[in-house]
């Protein structure tokens, strides 16, 4: 009886080991990088780019691509009287590298990365935790890990503008940033030695124009603790002090212009202050890949002209902060599937009215570490209903340089504004 019940046992078992084993061997197996179009779709791509790549698509003509702009976009487009003539170039669609390190922190990461009962991300250490998402949280969690360079200078020089009456200021921004942990390329990595504030990266601005601002310096701290509220301070050449900035700041504006703290690359705010619904995909024309050099500013106008827009396959998630007195109502995030990146948003305001468009351009540069990666190009900002935008665009940007850690201090911050 014994030896009969060990030979079922070993029969009945052995199918459970190999699919144990086999089940194993696929969750280990990770797909990253991901592109948004491969074989026949990639295809169907190219043949369609056969006729419109390189075409001028404008104000007049914009019908015959309607199916790819979005809704806020096209009232942009068509609306003349308000916004005036404006023209973009269609491009041909290519992926985005990814970083050496991403690619390796991805891979062997991700497949312990979950999100856990109270929507917190657990197991991330670096690289995209979630490179195939299935939901709009996990989306969410992409992005605020995706790694924008592990240190990067940049100089951004735009305008703020009053369409109503065509007139504009000059704008000009100074920008450090430095990844503490979750690095994927730049030694020390995936963490910087003596970490011991527990910092997830940190980021500072020095506004140098207009000039009733010029001067005015800050900088954010973001925690490895994603329970812990963000740190800001922000010093005055006015008063010549400094000052913190509470979470309930975050919808003001640092500067000047429309973009607000939490506006930053379209959303500058901790995860699990919103919810997520992934509405599902799209096919869009967005700025993308884009040269910088070729993005053209006509005095006055709320747009820019000249934007090179590729076709891709967007993922769409709708976004509601869980405070009922958020400054918007709900934001649509249109989301690269390669990067992460919110590369195209619509919020509305507490009435559900379009209230801002905000587009998101990236290029890609190279590191001082030696390899290729995507870095911010440009950004613009459109209040639709005041007929108000703020228009930037990257001037210089160095990525993968030495940044002392204390720069992202209290105590430095003092010394650079004395």
């Amino acid at each position: 009886m014994i030896k009969h019940f060990q030979a079922i046992t070993r029969y009945v078992l052995l199918p459970v080991v190999v699919l144990a084993i086999v089940t194993g061997a696929y969750a280990a197996e990770v797909v990253f990088p991901v592109n948004c179009y491969n074989g026949e779709e990639l295809a169907g791509v190219r043949a369609w780019e056969k006729q419109w790549a390189g075409k001028k698509i404008s104000s007049k003509n914009v019908d015959s691509v309607k199916e790819f702009i979005p809704d806020g976009l096209y009232k942009l487009m068509t609306e003349t009287d308000r916004w005036g003539e404006s023209w973009f170039e269609i491009a041909p669609y290519e992926s985005y590298p990814q970083t050496p390190g991403t690619i390796e922190y991805t891979r062997k990461y991700s497949p312990q990365c979950k999100i856990t009962d109270d929507r917190n991300l657990a197991g991330w250490v670096a690289g995209v935790p979630f490179p195939s998402p299935e939901s709009g949280l996990q989306i969410g969690w992409n992005f605020d890990c995706w790694n924008r360079g592990d240190t990067y200078e940049s100089i951004s020089q735009g305008h703020t503008v009053d369409g109503r009456i065509e007139a504009a200021k000059e704008s000009a921004q100074h920008t450090y940033r430095m990844q503490f942990s979750g690095r994927t390329d730049m030694d020390p990595h995936p963490e910087i030695d003596r970490n011991k504030h527990d910092l997830k990266s940190s980021q500072s601005y020095h506004f140098l124009a207009p000039a009733y601002v010029a001067g005015t310096m800050g900088f954010t701290l973001k925690y490895k603790d994603n329970d812990k509220e963000w740190d800001s301070w922000t010093w005055s050449p006015t008063t010549r002090r400094i000052s913190r900035v509470s979470t309930a700041q975050r919808t003001t504006v640092a500067g000047t212009g429309d973009i607000t703290r939490d506006d930053n690359h379209n959303w500058d705010g901790a995860v699990r202050r919103n919810v997520y619904r992934l509405l599902g995909r799209k096919e869009i024309l967005v700025g993308r890949n884009i040269d910088p050099q070729k993005l053209i500013y006509n005095e006055g106008d709320c747009l820019f002209d000249g934007i090179q827009r590729q076709r891709i396959n967007c993922y769409v998630v709708e976004v509601e902060c869980k405070d009922p007195g958020y400054i918007y109502k709900k934001s649509i995030w249109y989301v690269d599937p390669e990067i992460y990146n919110v590369i195209y948003a619509e919020k509305f305001d507490r009435y559900g009215r379009l209230w801002k468009i905000q587009e998101q351009m990236e290029y890609v540069g190279t590191s001082k570490l030696g390899f290729e990666l995507v870095e911010f190009g440009g950004v613009y900002c459109i209040d639709y209903q005041r007929v108000h935008s703020t228009l930037s665009q990257r001037k210089e940007y160095n990525s993968g340089i030495p940044i002392k850690r204390n720069y992202f201090s209290v105590n430095a911050l003092l010394r650079r504004g004395r």
